[in-house]
């Protein structure tokens, strides 16, 4: 200021300017931390009335979950087994040791055993991990940490309102108000966030008074460590148990295939089909499944009779299904179809044998003409309905056998014209004939 008094032609720079005002301004000091603990506040008393809030709800649902009773009366159980004792508690430092402790046959940790036992005896429970939000936020949060932040914005808030005692008399009445007005209403809070602490710590104690802690180990035991025991230990829990689950559902599976192991597929497929067959609608089923659930009914009542009567019109026809509209055809053709399938006792209904070849197996088939074949489906129109699956199947079948029938007349014509011995001379000359042998081939050419 003295310098720019002496010599008051030359303009100063941006940052002494900046300076110049700074030292203009009264009660900087002040001012600055009156606004800074306006900006804090909130957020202080966020950090510390959420980690209050998330205890108090921890200790109440410690108190009202059964998964960690059944867990805790289960492993006091075993440890009055092994030790010998008749011991009324534990504590709570050893649910972190549980892990360690494992048994000499299998190697499985002593929690394995417990948890596969409240499994089974209590299948209700849950992982315990998941009832334990608010208490693992708890084992992230020094609560000593917190006291004394608890402290710290006390002591900030008496400071402000020196203060604004400092700067009131440089402010304007509307500002001394609404700060007035806001350091109250801090002071209110810290008020209320001093006494739910304290209330909230004390609830902690008697909650450990109620897990049969001793008196005298109370006021030493600490809320972090606590709560992350059980934290860690939660977590541990729900591992093994969901490692057991999947043991389980593997076994399971295994059992229900080594049941399958060795058979069939056609002995498989009627044993589920029993099961099935409940499930399935009479109005939804197709002729063969009604006609083939009758004729495995009838064979496990009377095997032998079956066995010798292979008759199809002696057999029961299905019943409940009448066809409909313009397909009595192929209704007739499907109840011929699975009479014939099921004289086999391995057969699927609805399968077709293949018929045996007769005669030279050299022989082909006489070609048939479109015409044939279409006299020939007229002819049997239950068969053809039966085991007709699209027109796409029938056209490929003749053009097969057209385009088989021109290649052997194609054949044919040219042996008849050259003759069953021909041979080319020009293929031959390089083979060495003689001349008796080279005249033979030029004359059968001439001829």
């Amino acid at each position: 200021i003295e310098a720019q008094m002496a010599n008051t032609d030359i303009p100063l720079g941006n940052a002494e300017q900046f300076l110049l005002t700074l030292a203009s301004i009264v009660e900087l000091e002040a001012r600055l931390k009156l606004w800074l603990f306006k900006l804090d506040f909130d957020n202080v008393e966020l950090e510390i009335a959420e980690p209050l809030m998330d205890l108090k709800v921890g200790i109440k649902s410690l108190k009202e979950n059964v998964t960690l009773r059944r867990i805790l009366e289960i492993l006091l159980a075993i440890g009055n087994y092994l030790n010998g004792t008749e011991s009324f508690g534990f504590q709570l430092d050893y649910l972190s040791k549980v892990v360690e402790v494992k048994d000499t046959t299998h190697k499985h940790s002593l929690l394995y055993h417990v948890c596969n036992i409240v499994c089974e005896r209590y299948p209700e429970t849950s992982d315990l991990y998941s009832d334990m939000g608010h208490i693992t936020r708890c084992s992230k949060v020094d609560f000593d940490e917190l006291e004394q932040k608890l402290t710290k914005v006390e002591n900030d808030c008496r400071a402000a309102f020196d203060h604004l005692r400092a700067i009131s008399k440089h402010e304007t009445p509307q500002v001394k108000t609404k700060m007035a007005e806001f350091l109250t209403d801090c002071a209110e809070r810290i008020c209320l966030l001093k006494l739910i602490h304290r209330r909230v710590i004390n609830r902690f104690q008697k909650f450990l008074v109620w897990l049969g802690y001793p008196r005298g180990l109370i006021p030493n035991t600490k809320i972090t460590p606590f709560c992350k025991i059980l934290s860690e230990f939660a977590l541990e829990y729900r591992t093994t148990r969901d490692r057991i689950t999947t043991q389980k559902q593997k076994k399971q599976t295994r059992a229900e295939r080594n049941k399958t192991s060795g058979k069939l597929i056609t002995e498989i497929i009627p044993e589920k089909s029993g099961l099935l067959k409940h499930a399935i609608p009479n109005d939804s089923r197709t002729d063969d499944e009604a006609e083939f659930i009758y004729q495995r009914a009838a064979e496990k009542t009377n095997p032998t009779n079956n066995r010798m009567n292979n008759d199809p019109s002696a057999r029961r026809p299905s019943t409940g299904m009448k066809p409909q509209g313009n397909q009595p055809s192929v209704a007739g053709g499907l109840a011929a179809a699975v009479n014939s399938a099921s004289r086999q006792e391995t057969m699927m209904p609805g399968h077709r044998l293949r018929e045996k070849a007769t005669g030279n197996p050299l022989k082909k088939p006489a070609v048939q003409s479109p015409s044939t074949l279409s006299v020939k489906q007229s002819a049997n129109p239950n068969e053809t309905d039966a085991f007709d699956t699209s027109d796409e199947l029938l056209d490929d079948l003749v053009k097969n056998a057209t385009l088989t029938a021109s290649r052997d007349a194609l054949k044919q014509r040219k042996t008849a014209r050259y003759g069953a011995q021909r041979r080319s001379l020009r293929r031959t000359l390089h083979l060495g004939l003689n001349e008796e042998e080279r005249a033979e081939v030029l004359g059968a050419g001439q001829n």
